[in-house]
């Protein structure tokens, strides 16, 4: 509840920062917000070719293409007797295209691999692997969580937990998590607070080690870098 509210916090800030550049005349739209795209020239208004001075017509006119730039990012642009006025480039993308970007650059390409791992520990729980692995590490498991009875179910989604962790599969492990959460919940004495166990098992989670940053790589590889397994030089 209190993560929704921050969010609206920030999202109605930007919109109020908008507004106010907007009304204030430091943008002549909000376009460069919403489909803007990185170094475009950022349109600061809309005149009459009439309006400007002499020197200026006269450059707009006798441009082929209608442009005239001064300085390094001041550009005008003559279209129906109206020149736009240009200046300063965008420092971001908009809206859309970042949306665009993370929609089809990242979140879909990782949809695939964080699904083919999550299959794969799913099989390893519908298989019993995961069971007979449990109680392979029972022992390890009761000296670090003396509270849990050996060979209980949490053991199976704690241990799953830990390898999505030791994969860096951020999304595949979280559901382990929740699922060893809930099955510590059911021996915790007191309901109303977490136990020792619960609370081990948070700082585990936590502090995990990672291997190998599989979420990283696919990152990486979304950004088209010449080698996602290996750190930049």
């Amino acid at each position: 509840m209190a993560l929704s509210r921050f969010w609206l916090v920030i999202i109605l800030g930007s919109v109020a920062y908008l507004m106010a550049l907007l009304f204030s005349g430091q943008y002549y739209s909000i376009e460069y917000a919403v489909n803007g795209k990185k170094d475009d020239p950022i349109l600061r208004k809309e005149v009459y070719l009439n309006s400007l001075p002499t020197a200026i017509q006269d450059s707009l006119k006798g441009s082929k293409d209608k442009k005239w730039a001064t300085g390094k990012d001041s550009l005008y642009v003559l279209e129906n007797q109206v020149v736009r006025i240009y200046a300063g480039k965008q420092a971001t993308d908009g809206i859309l295209p970042t949306c665009k970007n993370t929609i089809f650059d990242l979140l879909l390409p990782l949809v695939a691999y964080l699904s083919f791992f999550c299959g794969i520990l799913q099989l390893l729980i519908d298989s019993g692997a995961s069971e007979r692995l449990a109680r392979l590490l029972s022992p390890v498991f009761v000296k670090v969580f003396p509270e849990i009875p050996a060979n209980h179910p949490s053991i199976s989604y704690m241990m799953l937990n830990f390898a999505a962790n030791f994969l860096g599969l951020d999304s595949a492990a979280t559901p382990f998590g929740l699922k060893a959460m809930a099955s510590l919940q059911e021996i915790n004495p007191d309901k109303e607070k977490a136990s020792n166990s619960q609370i081990m098992f948070m700082c585990l989670h936590a502090a995990g080690l990672t291997l190998i940053p599989t979420s990283i790589i696919g990152y990486r590889a979304a950004q088209h870098a010449a080698n996602p397994a290996l750190p930049p030089l």
